[in-house]
């Protein structure tokens, strides 16, 4: 849903602003439910690293990527970025084994082969269906005069 409705409104809208928009939406319920359900962490933890931490996690992590691809799905079709979208799980094994030498499992290799089959298959292969306005005018039985 996230792609398209960036892809609808960023035609009219501003894409920063509704990237900002995105984060005091997505900061405001998260806030109320850490509220509700979390216990406050203690005053201990809350050292100057974990500041640090969290202002690279919320800048590079967060911000950052957000925007960048949200002017990226701007300028693409919803189909082709909810394609590439999903290839983050694939990168994010791949850079792992290759950057931090995670071990790969049998998990690991067949969960790859899943994902990346599945997005090859689906762009290869697309259905073939008509649009639903097309069945319908199909449907509809036109008199000329």
């Amino acid at each position: 849903m996230h792609i398209m409705y960036v892809s609808k409104f960023s035609g009219t809208n501003d894409v920063l602003a509704l990237t900002v928009m995105q984060f005091f939406i997505g900061g405001a319920c998260g806030v109320a439910c850490g509220a509700c359900f979390e216990t406050l962490s203690p005053a201990w933890a809350l050292t100057p690293e974990f500041f640090w931490n969290m202002a690279y996690l919320v800048i590079f992590a967060s911000c950052v990527a957000l925007v960048i691809q949200n002017v990226a799905l701007a300028h693409v079709p919803p189909a082709q970025a909810s394609l590439f979208l999903r290839l983050e799980s694939v990168f994010g094994v791949l850079f792992s084994v290759l950057l931090y030498g995670e071990q790969v499992g049998l998990k690991l290799i067949v969960g790859f082969v899943l994902i990346f089959g599945a997005i090859l298959v689906s762009e290869m292969f697309p259905l073939k269906r008509k649009d639903v306005a097309t069945n319908q005018l199909e449907a509809v039985p036109v008199e000329l005069p």
